[in-house]
């Protein structure tokens, strides 16, 4: 686990908390069986589950169904309480690419009894971040294409202006919530084609003008 985010340039910032949104892109809700669009879900991943840069995340323990969710992710610079949209923009500091690994089957039993989905979202490895890259170097970034291939076949594609509301409306969302802090980063939801992953296969996520995040699925851990 790393305990600064690092921008280009030598920028360091203490890494914080980690919020994700879910239903962010309506054909995602479609796939899901979810006809409720525009209704937004936050919810908080541990940065204690971070899995910076990529690398082996070992098959979680508790689940037949470990699947993959390619986001763009936000970096905070600049927090505060209730920040207006028009402000919001301004307060990222940096985007990266990211890979949200779900417990699918325990989040569909968490549903199910209206529970919180917190363990089929938090377990070692399930908060996968890429490389940061200043936001100023890649604005506008609704433009930018995010691609995730599992061993090199394309599952995911979409342009980020898919999003039903932009990273900068999902920043002051959160912040109305609860306030922001520098470091602190927010996944920014899934397109379509979300599915499983097996114990080998290899997932790369890719969002144009960012750094490739890169993950090996690792072999099932003990129960």
């Amino acid at each position: 686990m790393t305990d600064t985010w690092e921008v280009e340039g030598g920028v360091r910032i203490p890494v914080r908390n980690a919020y994700a949104i879910g239903w962010n892109y309506p054909e995602h809700n479609r796939e899901m069986g979810r006809q409720a669009l525009g209704k937004l879900v936050v919810f908080q991943k541990s940065t204690g589950a971070l899995l910076a840069n990529g690398g082996v995340l070992p098959y979680p323990e508790e689940t037949e169904e470990l699947h993959y969710e390619g986001e763009l992710v936000v970096l905070v610079g600049e927090g505060g309480a209730r920040i207006p949209p028009a402000e919001a923009a301004s307060r990222i500091a940096a985007y990266a690419a990211g890979i949200d690994f779900t417990r699918r089957d325990l989040q569909r039993e968490a549903k199910a009894k209206g529970e919180p989905w917190f363990a089929a979202k938090n377990f070692a490895g399930a908060t996968a971040v890429g490389p940061f890259v200043a936001a100023s170097r890649v604005e506008p970034i609704g433009s930018r294409r995010l691609a995730l291939r599992v061993n090199g076949e394309l599952r995911q594609e979409s342009l980020l202006s898919a999003m039903l509301r932009p990273a900068p409306e999902l920043v002051s969302l959160v912040s109305r919530i609860v306030p922001l802090l520098p470091g602190d980063i927010l996944f920014t939801g899934t397109p379509s084609g979300v599915g499983p992953v097996s114990p080998g296969d290899l997932v790369l996520c890719e969002i144009d003008g960012l750094p490739a995040l890169e993950v090996r699925i690792g072999p099932r851990e003990s129960l």
